[in-house]
């Protein structure tokens, strides 16, 4: 009789750690296939990256953004360090290029009354 309740209770006790097996495999194959759909939407989006930072993506990009591609190709030439004479005056002197603009002058006649009484 000890013998018979000895052994159901380790059948119990393997049926229970069974069960809890059982979830936690569950559980395991669950985060795996969560992990497995991460992994195929980082290969998406790193293949859109891919796209969009091709030439092709680019030209789709600025296409939607409004520009146009342009009539003729300009190539510009350098010039040597001893070909072109430098500036007379300062090209960076705010003054000599007019800025900022000077106020008109005003005539003390045509100047507005502030309406400010003495006394």
């Amino acid at each position: 009789m000890v013998l018979a309740v000895g052994l159901f209770g380790v059948c119990l006790a393997l049926a229970a750690l069974h069960a809890v097996l059982v979830e936690n495999q569950a559980n395991l194959d669950d985060l795996l296939e969560r992990n497995q759909q991460r992994y195929e939407r980082i290969d998406k989006l790193q293949a859109e990256i891919a796209y969009l930072d091709s030439p092709e993506g680019l030209a789709d990009q600025a296409h939607s953004a409004g520009l146009v591609p342009s009539a003729e190709l300009a190539v510009l030439t350098p010039i040597g360090p001893d070909q072109l004479p430098p500036p007379e005056e300062d090209p960076f002197d705010l003054e000599s290029s007019g800025w900022p603009p000077k106020p008109p002058a005003v005539e003390p006649s045509e100047a507005p009354e502030l309406g400010i009484t003495a006394g």
